[in-house]
């Protein structure tokens, strides 16, 4: 039986992998200026999103270009809101222009992680989306967090994303980014954490550890070390190549 995935990956961010995982993609999320991104970019990965019928998203982010978006960022909510509300509406018009449809919302770095354990963050960007993402087939996709729980007491369409070329602490967080082992890029390692995570199995730890980490999808980062030869390696398996 060949297994389906569901995957994502944060494109428009300058990686030249963009391309090649298109075909492997059931959604994307496209920088929007924050982090990364402008028109330009962010019209060519719509165009390519549409030739692989990959639905589209924005990735909002913290307005800090010189850290990608990856560090704490001392700025005012009411101000953090007007960026945000800055960069969705410029992939609201995009879409509009190439006649796409906006489908999802992803935070992107620190701030998505910010996400995971402020509440008060996390409405004020829940009444934020409300605002200004108003089609009925809106849906946010995050890992399950604080923003989830506001999500769901607003019947707020949601997600739960995994990723997979990250690894886990035993806890169930991630390895952070400072640590050599943070990525996941050895191909049976990614092979199993893909299989697992679309059967619903629990994934290994970074210490082997099983953790329960369910997730509607999984994401894999355009940057990641052999990301595109090891879902081609993952793929080629499935199908029986």
């Amino acid at each position: 039986m060949i297994v389906q995935f569901a995957l994502n990956a944060d494109l428009g961010e300058g990686s030249p992998n963009d391309k090649a995982l298109m075909p492997y993609l059931t959604r994307c999320s496209i920088a929007c200026g924050g982090h990364y991104g402008d028109r330009e970019s962010i019209d060519r990965t719509i165009s390519s999103a549409l030739r692989h019928q990959v639905k589209i998203g924005a990735h909002p982010s913290y307005p800090d270009r010189e850290n990608f978006g990856r560090s704490a960022l001392q700025v005012s909510q009411e101000k953090l809101m007007e960026s945000l509300a800055a960069q969705i509406q410029l992939m609201i018009d995009r879409c509009q222009q190439n006649e796409a449809l906006l489908e999802h919302i992803k935070p992107h770095g620190k701030f998505y992680n910010d996400l995971f354990h402020d509440r008060e963050l996390a409405n004020a960007w829940l009444n934020l989306l409300e605002q200004i993402f108003t089609d009925p087939r809106k849906i946010l996709v995050a890992g399950g967090s604080a923003v989830h729980l506001e999500a769901k007491n607003r019947n707020f369409p949601y997600l739960i994303e995994a990723f997979a070329d990250r690894n886990y602490n035993d806890d169930g967080s991630l390895v952070s980014r400072d640590r050599p082992n943070a990525m996941l890029t050895d191909k049976y390692a990614f092979k199993d954490r893909l299989l697992r995570s679309a059967k619903g199995e629990p994934i290994k730890s970074v210490n082997g550890k099983p953790i329960d980490i369910r997730s509607d999808t999984l994401c894999v980062h355009s940057d990641s070390d052999h990301v595109v030869e090891n879902l081609k390696f993952v793929f080629d398996h499935e199908q029986g190549n």
